[in-house]
């Protein structure tokens, strides 16, 4: 699929999000997750989205911040966070979160374009911000991935009968082992890369294309699994207590001044 229709097909799920949720909020923006991002789709891969709703002022008092995930017809993903808890993910370092700030596959509300220049600007910093937070997300979603290595699902089914595990799982694993690799050495300061690099160029998208294509049978694919599961508890043991678990600079401050701002300049319209 190319640049314009993702963009096309972005701007289709903020229209989704807008029609539910125009009562809440207003939309800051709509933006792309996943595969295209890493540069690792196919012709089966869904575009799914992640949107920040900015709530109105009688909602930011009173209701909790809005947080789900909307399953289409056509099986893509929808998903939709108040900015308060995106940005509490950001805090958290969440790869699955902060991807979405390098994208450029993005439906942005121009009446927040100063708001959104300025978050742009700080995104490699935000990515940076808590390289502890950074080790343990994505360690966990290694872990998920291991543990979810042969779940059957409504979107999986046909491969994991196919094959006896879920491809997907499988180059998820290794994408991340690759990324948080990288990470640490330039945390360390054996290269210089940015996160954003390293997130979405893989250096080895034909190896990972394979996982996911599912050139590997069940037998060698558990192997595999297995390696990755020995590989994050290695990782762990060398990485899980090196970084000071804090902000390397005034994120929370920043998160709630642009909160401030987005809401103020949301109750102008």
């Amino acid at each position: 699929m190319d640049y314009n229709k993702l963009k096309n097909h972005v701007e289709e799920h903020k229209e989704f999000v807008r029609k539910k949720h125009h009562r809440d909020g207003d939309i800051f923006f709509t933006a792309l997750q996943g595969s295209q991002n890493y540069g690792l789709a196919d012709d089966k891969s869904d575009v799914d989205t992640k949107t920040l709703l900015i709530p109105n002022l009688k909602y930011a008092l009173f209701e909790k911040p809005v947080t789900e995930t909307n399953i289409l017809d056509n099986n893509e993903h929808a998903d939709v966070k108040d900015i308060r808890e995106m940005f509490r993910m950001f805090e958290k370092q969440n790869t699955n979160f902060i991807e979405i700030l390098f994208t450029p596959y993005v439906y942005l509300n121009h009446k927040y374009l100063d708001e959104y220049v300025w978050l742009m600007h700080h995104a490699e910093k935000i990515a940076f911000g808590n390289p502890n937070q950074t080790v343990w997300a994505n360690l966990g979603h290694i872990r998920e991935k291991i543990k979810k290595f042969d779940n059957s699902t409504v979107g999986t089914a046909a491969d994991v009968e196919r094959l006896g595990y879920d491809p997907k799982q499988l180059h998820h694993m290794y994408r991340l082992k690759d990324f948080l690799s990288t990470f640490v050495d330039r945390v360390d300061g054996k290269n210089d890369r940015t996160y954003k690099s390293m997130l979405c160029e893989p250096a080895n998208t034909g190896f990972l294309m394979k996982c996911k294509r599912g050139h590997f049978n069940r037998r060698y694919a558990e192997s595999m699994r297995s390696e990755m599961g020995a590989w994050a508890d290695w990782f762990e043991q060398e990485y899980g207590k090196k970084y000071p678990n804090e902000e390397t600079w005034e994120m929370k401050k920043f998160f709630q001044d642009l909160s401030y701002e987005l809401i103020k300049k949301a109750e102008s319209k």
